[in-house]
């Protein structure tokens, strides 16, 4: 009877594992602010590289903040390749198609389709 309580509250943990499935609401809910805070990444890091000047330190902290930004922007572009991958689990196609993620202008027809699909009816649903 313990090892049927245990499956039951591993059940209603938060998954990131790359087999896990993903809802519609849960996926817009996670892919918008991810998404903006990429471009938000790369826009404060272009910024920064803009600042950068003549003075050795200035230079070097911009660098520094520039890369610890970049940083950032890949750890957060991962988290949407999982998500992505969570997600195309559960519309019933196949996790490969994540890698178009990283491509910008097919990366946005990619997330409005996986918006819109509804999930896949499988034995567990129905």
């Amino acid at each position: 009877m313990l090892d049927n309580r245990q499956e039951i509250s591993d059940n209603n943990k938060p998954s990131f594992n790359a087999d896990a499935k993903r809802g519609r609401l849960s996926y817009l809910v996670i892919t918008i602010p991810i998404l903006i805070g990429i471009f938000f990444t790369f826009f404060l890091t272009h910024y920064l590289t803009e600042l950068m000047g003549d003075n050795l330190t200035t230079l070097i902290l911009l660098a520094l903040l520039s890369l610890l930004l970049l940083g950032g922007s890949l750890f957060l572009l991962f988290i949407l390749f999982i998500v992505t991958n969570q997600r195309l689990n559960d519309v019933g196609w196949h996790g490969a198609w994540s890698i178009l993620v990283i491509v910008p202008l097919i990366s946005l027809p990619l997330f409005l389709i996986l918006f819109i699909k509804p999930t896949k009816a499988t034995d567990e649903n129905t």
